[in-house]
């Protein structure tokens, strides 16, 4: 075993986040009642009810920049996530690299690749495939938890205006979307955008090993 496949992370069913403690449900239901007065406001003013499905971007237009900036922080999470992946696994890329123009240079003397080297290259590929999909585990747990912040966050946000209603049924807005972060969806994508000039070469030894 190469110090590359070392390097390589086994993969994990996603957990769930961890619970928020009692002190940061109540500082983001804070942060959630300040905002009320000016979000209620603000719908009011564009004519819209807070009673629809929220997104981030609905929420933040109608002044919940708690909401954006939870999005956002989680996106920086991740592209820091990423960076610390690539300057990691430096030498997988590399070796991914080399590989790569093995498996073309038997293709183009021979007709095709030996199958010890297009195993070798699946191999390295998988690899990449396995330490992508802890990291997304990772960043979905952060989605969840910034989706818990959020959660508090509308309460408090809602709170103020369900107490002036009278009895009876009111109807309150759903709690706003934090969308997942796509950077980890497609990671053989994600690999031949960081290869720094072999990207060609390596995608068309993908297409000779299938």
């Amino acid at each position: 075993m190469t110090a590359v496949d070392r390097g390589a992370r086994k993969g994990s069913p996603a957990e769930d986040p961890p619970a928020l403690t009692a002190g940061q449900r109540k500082a983001a239901m804070r942060e959630g009642r300040r905002a009320s007065r000016r979000i209620w406001k603000q719908a009011m003013a564009q004519k819209k009810l807070i009673t629809e499905p929220m997104t981030a971007a609905a929420a933040s237009a109608l002044g919940a920049a708690y909401v954006h900036e939870m999005q956002e922080h989680a996106r920086a999470e991740s592209s820091a996530a990423l960076k610390r992946l690539i300057d990691r696994r430096g030498d997988l890329l590399r070796e991914i690299s080399r590989q790569a123009a093995e498996v073309l240079r038997e293709h183009e003397a021979n007709g095709q690749a030996s199958a010890r080297t297009r195993v070798r290259l699946l191999e390295l590929i998988t690899a990449w495939r396995v330490d992508v999909a802890s990291c997304h585990q990772d960043a979905l747990v952060r989605h969840g938890r910034a989706g818990q912040l959020v959660a508090c966050y509308w309460e408090g946000v809602l709170r103020r205006r369900i107490r002036r209603r009278s009895k009876g049924g009111v109807t309150v807005g759903s709690v706003p979307l934090i969308e997942p972060d796509p950077l980890w969806d497609a990671p053989d994508e994600l690999l031949l955008t960081h290869l720094r000039g072999a990207s060609g070469p390596v995608r068309r030894a993908l297409d000779v090993v299938g």
